[in-house]
């Protein structure tokens, strides 16, 4: 019964070996495990020795194969041992086992890698701190088989760090290094001041002076990679610079005062100083120029005189020492409200008899806080002020309750925080209607059949000067005067002729100003035009009633009138008046015949008179003649001798011709 048991035992251990190794190899009994160097065991009992031959896929044999010697069926690791940091790594455990019925194992450093269980390991944006020791292990429930360990090395560089002291006194020695990291070594640095090129080398030495402020960097490869540093700015310490600069207006305009303490520190003794300003503020086309001034090294304090009111200033201050000289400290300041200047363009805008508008621009500089206009106004020459606008934004006013035709100083004040400024034009208002003619009207004389003589009344002028006087008439069918009052009747209404009225005189020469005018029938010949009135064409006609009123007229077309003169009857003309004509005719001819006679005697007598003085002449010079030259005047006797007598007739018949 036993020997039954141990034939199935038997059989079923060889099925199940030549199942196992019917898709790897052979697995078969009786063999010496240790000269195969398989694992002993035992499978229901039998012991068995398994190995893996050389040729996988033979089929069971009953008799043993050639084992393996030990070790050589080990895994072995395949892929990239070097990688690039943040790239992707990839690992393959390769066994002559195949895949069936075998399991993977990865470890880092001996340590299991988790979920590591595959032929392939990957591991993507691989980090350098993963770089290590990695080997595989596989194994197919029997045997267990590891690789050898394969080390993996990232590749890398580490941006470069400039360090060192960055703040070095004039002329020390500044010492900077460039800190960096990679795989494989770092085989370059480069160094850069202000981006310009530098040097070479781990470090950077320099004996610093002012040329050397700025910023350092640094760049290094290692062949693979090439990483640049971030700059480093590196100050260069000055001797101390001036302390508690400060500034102030102290009230006044264009002026500061500036004052200082000594530098705590300095490298001897403060030779001098050098203070500076500079306009931050001004308008286009000013000198915004720095402006320097030297002051001894002892002096802490300094006016500046000459600024622009109400403007900030930058003041520099700069120590120079036996050696070398400080950083600049530096401060903004204000000048002081100053006096604004004057507002522009000062006008008048639609004045009317008895108000007008001023307007104007404003000033180019208020040289402080703008506080707003005031507006006020007084007759010329008068120190008597009232306020038109106070205090107001707007750049115009209005000013009613005037007088007419009357001159007014008109004075706008612009004012900032501290100051004013007063602008003074004087503007006169337009003419208004004179004042209603007050005294008695002038009898009418010298009446004609076709002219009469009026004097012109005179209105007063308090509301502005009379430009020309109108004589305006109207006939009338009976001497009753009209009930319409001569003001109610406009220049249009005289123009267009409503009643009946005309035209009859238009005077503008100011010395006939209340002088006696004559009104008679005008011709084409003489008409004018004055204003929107014309002087027409006209015909005073006999034995015919006419009434007139005078109407003063300004400048401004503003007009007063008077009442209507008491009506006047034109003659006709009478044999009396043409007698009257013919006698003054009659004395003027005779006036003029005797100035006529009494002129020719004047001048007969003056005829004569030379005459007479010419023949005088004559004889005096005969004598003369005949003393020199009596021999001539015997030759010629009888000429001499008749000169006389015709002379004498002649003579005798001179008077009377001037007779």
């Amino acid at each position: 019964m036993q020997r039954q048991h141990y034939v199935i035992a038997l059989l079923i251990g060889w099925i199940y070996l030549a199942t196992v190794t019917a898709i790897d190899g052979d697995c078969w009994q009786g063999v010496d495990c240790v000269t195969c160097g398989g694992w002993q065991g035992g499978i229901y009992g039998v012991p068995v020795c398994c190995a893996y031959c050389e040729k996988s896929g033979m089929a069971l044999r009953p008799t043993s194969c050639d084992c393996l010697h030990n070790g050589d069926d080990k895994p072995k690791i395949s892929g990239n041992s070097t990688i690039i940091d943040n790239e992707q790594l990839e690992l393959k455990c390769n066994s002559i086992w195949g895949r069936s019925f075998t399991s993977y194992k990865w470890f880092r450093n001996g340590m299991v890698i988790n979920g590591a269980t595959n032929e392939m390991y990957q591991t993507i944006n691989f980090k350098r701190e993963g770089a290590s020791h990695y080997f595989c292990q596989v194994s197919n429930g029997i045997l267990t088989k590891t690789s050898d360990i394969v080390t993996v090395t990232a590749l890398y560089l580490e941006k470069p760090k400039v360090v060192g002291k960055t703040e070095v006194e004039m002329y020390g020695l500044l010492i900077l290094y460039c800190e960096s990291h990679g795989v494989p070594a770092i085989n370059s640095y480069e160094w850069f001041r202000n981006g310009k090129t530098l040097g070479n080398g781990l470090s950077v030495r320099l004996i610093v002076n002012t040329i050397y402020a700025g910023s350092f960097s640094c760049e290094v490869s290692n062949g693979i990679f090439k990483k640049l540093s971030d700059p480093v700015p590196v100050t260069v310490l000055f001797p101390s610079t001036p302390a508690n600069l400060s500034a102030t207006h102290l009230y006044k305009a264009g002026k500061l005062y500036v004052n200082w303490s000594e530098p705590v520190h300095t490298n001897g003794d403060v030779r001098k100083y050098e203070l500076c300003h500079k306009l931050l503020n001004g308008d286009e086309g000013m000198n915004t120029n720095e402006h320097c001034h030297e002051l001894d090294g002892k002096v802490t304090a300094m006016t500046i005189i000459g600024l622009r009111p109400f403007s900030a200033y930058q003041i520099t201050m700069q120590a120079f020492y036996e050696e070398g000289l400080s950083q600049k400290a530096a401060i903004n300041a204000s000048t002081y409200e100053g006096v604004p200047w004057n507002v522009q363009n000062l006008s008048v805008n639609e004045p009317t008899s008895t108000s007008f508008e001023v307007e104007w621009d404003p000033p180019e500089n208020i040289f402080g806080i703008f506080q707003g206009y005031t507006v006020e106004y007084s007759l010329a020459n008068s120190e008597s002020l009232e306020v038109g606008c106070q205090n107001t934004f707007q750049r115009r006013c209005k000013i009613d309750g005037l007088k007419p035709y009357t001159e007014y100083d008109v004075q706008v004040t612009v004012r900032n925080q501290a100051f004013k400024n007063t602008t003074v034009e004087t503007f006169r208002t337009r003419t208004a209607a004179p004042p209603p003619f007050q005294g008695s009207l002038w009898d009418i004389e010298n009446v004609t059949s076709n002219s009469f003589t009026i004097k012109l009344v005179q209105f007063d002028e308090t509301n502005g000067p009379i430009e020309q006087y109108i004589v305006i008439a109207r006939k009338l069918e009976r001497g009753v005067s009209p009930t319409i009052h001569p003001s109610i009747y406009t220049n249009e209404d005289i123009s267009k002729a409503k009643d009946g009225l005309f035209v009859a005189k238009i005077i503008t020469e100011r010395d006939t100003f209340g002088q006696f005018v004559v009104i008679r029938s005008i011709n084409a010949s003489q008409i004018r035009t004055k204003r929107d009135l014309t002087l027409d064409e006209f015909t005073l006609e006999a034995n015919t009633y006419y009434t007139v009123f005078i109407r003063g007229i300004t400048e401004d077309g503003h007009f007063q009138s008077t009442l209507w003169y008491t009506p006047l009857f034109l003659p006709e003309e009478d044999e009396t008046a043409h007698k009257a004509g013919v006698n003054l005719a009659l004395i003027i001819g005779g006036s003029v015949g005797i100035v006529v006679f009494i002129t020719l005697c004047f001048v007969a007598f003056y005829w004569f008179y030379f005459r007479t003085r010419r023949r005088k002449d004559k004889e005096m010079k005969n004598e003369e003649q005949e003393e020199e030259g009596s021999e001539i005047y015997d030759e010629g006797s009888m000429i001499y001798n008749e000169l006389p007598e015709e002379g004498s007739e002649i003579y005798a018949v001179l008077p009377e011709l001037s007779v």
